[in-house]
């Protein structure tokens, strides 16, 4: 048996196997699903499309009919409207906590380059996040892919530019999105209600500190597997999202030297089991005298594969 091997399996850790960069969606079983787009940047999203109605939020509420505010009395039927107000939609995602982020918002319409919002489709210009995800991985109602409980009409978190109270809203069937008033008339100019869609939360993958590639906010078995991925390769200068935290373009000694500098570091975004003190000290030395004992003469280091 290689040293390397037995060092590894006595220090009660298994190295997971590293998640292939191919996958656009990532199902992370906690509830979260990671996107990882096109250009590189990854986006989390709740696992349930409709967590506010699930979780019994009380201002997701299903409304039948309309009261006139003076005289409350005067109640007569509306078409049926299912979800939040926009205003209340803001409010559940700023007050989320799943897998241990709070960090969560509404998913943005505007364009990666800041620009938008553009309404319609992709094919007119528009890639607001709730439009990257349908149109890019065909998520939509009857469509859901790792999701669950995916709507037609959801609010996103921006608002229109030319239209006084205009609220952009994003069609899963239609792959697009639009901008209306929150505020819908009913019967003549004063009588209205607040439209009511569903909302569903995002959050940014941003490393949180020196070490954290996977920006999970902790620094551990999935980061050091994601440097020895992809071990020996070139990669974009500082793309910590390929396991450069160093940022010299190539994935080797720096980089593992970050992570393990910043080991435990951060708090685990669920409950999975740490390396006590000890045991991650022996896991770190198996795989150094792995990295060292498989160094060719006058080359780099070549990674011995821990199985």
């Amino acid at each position: 048996m290689k040293l390397s091997r037995y060092l590894a399996q006595a220090s009660g850790v298994v190295l997971l196997a590293a998640i292939s960069t191919q996958a656009s969606l990532l199902d992370n079983g906690d509830g979260t699903v990671t996107q990882i787009r096109s250009d590189g940047t990854r986006l989390m999203w709740l696992q349930d499309a409709n967590h506010a109605a699930t979780s019994g939020y009380p201002a997701y509420q299903t409304i039948t009919e309309y009261c006139h505010t003076p005289n409350p009395a005067s109640c007569f039927p509306i078409a049926q409207q299912i979800g939040m107000t926009h205003a209340d939609s803001l409010t559940w995602a700023g007050t989320l906590n799943v897998a241990g982020h709070t960090d969560w918002r509404m998913a943005s319409a505007l364009n990666p380059d800041g620009s938008g919002p553009w309404m319609g489709a992709v094919s007119q210009g528009a890639t607001g996040e709730m439009l990257n995800l349908a149109s890019t991985e065909g998520v939509w109602r009857d469509a859901p892919g790792p999701f669950t409980n995916v709507q037609l009409s959801y609010w996103t978190g921006s608002s229109g530019f030319d239209i006084d109270d205009g609220i952009w809203s994003f069609l899963t069937g239609a792959n697009s999105q639009s901008i209306l008033q929150s505020k819908q008339v009913v019967v003549g100019p004063d009588l209205w209600v607040f439209r009511r869609f569903a909302a569903w939360a995002v959050r940014d993958m941003t490393p949180l500190m020196p070490g954290d590639v996977n920006a999970d906010g902790f620094v551990g078995i999935s980061d050091l597997n994601t440097v020895l991925s992809a071990w020996n390769q070139n990669v974009t200068a500082g793309d910590w999202l390929a396991g450069d935290p160093s940022g010299d373009g190539f994935i080797g000694i720096e980089d593992l030297n970050v992570i393990l500098g910043n080991w435990n570091a951060g708090t685990p975004p669920t409950a999975i089991p740490i390396p006590a003190p000890a045991s991650a000290f022996i896991l770190i030395c198996g795989v150094c005298l792995a990295l060292v004992m498989s160094r060719p003469s006058g080359g780099r280091a070549q990674l011995i594969r821990v199985s």
